[in-house]
């Protein structure tokens, strides 16, 4: 089996690829699309929190990428079985409330508020 090239990251950023390619552990892979369910959920939680903008102070980008290692929050969503997870680095837990939380800031994001426009 072919083993790709590890790059550094300083290449990664200063390199155009087209189609848009990821940076992941040393190498640059093609980047996943995802699928409608996805990009229909992605949109409806881009407008929750641009609705919000003013009162949660925050602002809300699609596929906004600068590349920061160590995000703090990572949230995955089944827009299927509409399930969710929160990611940090105590480790991964089923949001069983369904409500998704941050701290500094604070947030809260109903799921059942996401998914009713679906």
């Amino acid at each position: 089996m072919k083993s790709a090239a590890l790059i550094p990251v300083e290449e990664y950023l200063r390199t155009a690829y087209s189609p848009d390619r990821d940076y992941v552990d040393g190498e640059v892979q093609e980047r996943n699309l995802g699928e409608l369910d996805h990009s229909d959920l992605q949109g409806e939680l881009i407008h929750f929190f641009r609705a919000r903008k003013k009162s949660l102070k925050v602002h809300a980008f699609p596929e906004q990428r600068d590349l920061k290692f160590g995000v703090p929050y990572v949230w995955v969503i089944n827009p299927v079985d509409q399930r969710a997870w929160a990611c940090t680095q105590d480790g991964n837990a089923e949001i069983r409330d369904g409500v998704l939380r941050t701290e500094n800031p604070s947030l809260e994001v109903p799921l059942a508020q996401v998914f009713a426009e679906l």
